[in-house]
């Protein structure tokens, strides 16, 4: 696997427990009323998104199980549905 694969994976991680930490002990009706929870949320799925549409076609590939594609189409997904 390249080294800039290996930092987006990480970046990926990153931003998933990012996720996790901002919506624990949260529920839906916060993540509607509290604007900056939202747009936490929004940008660690941008995050997450982006850096799975950079990951090389050779481990892409190699990890082919994995939706790369429906994976970086969230970080169009997650700025279209803002507010």
């Amino acid at each position: 696997m390249h080294a800039e694969d290996r930092v987006r994976i990480q970046h990926m991680i990153e931003a998933c427990e990012a996720v996790t930490q901002f919506v624990t002990g949260r529920d839906r009706v916060d993540l509607d009323k509290d604007l900056k929870l939202m747009f936490a949320v929004m940008r660690a799925v941008e995050i997450f998104g982006e850096a799975a549409s950079k990951i090389s076609e050779e481990t892409q590939t190699a990890h082919a199980p994995i939706p790369w594609k429906a994976i970086a189409g969230l970080r169009t997904g997650a700025s279209s549905s803002a507010v």
